[in-house]
């Protein structure tokens, strides 16, 4: 008898334990839900074009290793006129060791929740690399736009599960969002395409 309720005892302690931690990490992600950024400026060729722009919305890397320094920012941006007509776009920003070297045909894949998987080509007229050199390891940034709909945005954000794939010559990388990343691109949404 002694034995058997040792038994539901720490059945019932190590469950509390684990929601505890479940808790601990649902307190840590609404922390730091305010810790990205978006950036503003007006548009120097389109006169009357304002740009909007996320930053640091890195997302849960699970596969691959982009070294000690290194992430993957997946950000909305939007150059709206006043009247909030416009253009939309995902940015990725790959920060990796040696490099993705993203492919020409599809670098990024999104799962959103479980509709069909949704591709990305390579945009070369705003593709860049760069090398640069990160607590002593030889980091590679590249940076892709691609135009989306801005229902695809609202998507995002009122999404409750999204995996992502990211292709390259050297390295491919799988992850998901965080609860957080989703919700910053709510943030976005409401904040400034409000009146779309």
């Amino acid at each position: 008898m002694f034995l058997a309720r040792a038994v539901v005892s720490f059945y019932f302690k190590s469950e509390t334990l684990m929601k505890f931690d479940h808790f601990l990490d649902i307190i840590r992600e609404i922390l730091t839900w305010g810790s990205f950024k978006i950036r503003v400026w007006e548009d120097r060729e389109l006169i009357g074009f304002t740009n909007y722009q996320m930053q640091g919305n890195f997302v849960k890397v699970s596969r691959s290793d982009v070294g000690e320094a290194g992430n993957i920012d997946i950000s909305a941006d939007a150059c709206l006129s006043g009247d909030k007509k416009g253009y939309y776009g995902l940015v990725l920003k790959c920060n990796v060791e040696d490099g993705c070297f993203l492919v020409d045909e599809d670098p990024l894949t999104l799962n959103i929740d479980n509709d069909p998987p949704r591709v990305f080509p390579l945009d070369r007229s705003f593709y860049k690399r760069q090398e640069v050199n990160i607590l002593g390891s030889r980091q590679i940034i590249e940076v892709d736009r691609f135009l989306v709909p801005l229902l695809l945005i609202q998507k995002i954000a009122n999404a409750k599960n999204i995996s992502f794939f990211v292709k390259g010559t050297r390295k491919t990388i799988e992850g998901y969002f965080l609860l957080k990343n989703i919700h910053r691109f709510k943030r976005f949404c409401e904040r400034y395409l409000a009146l779309q």
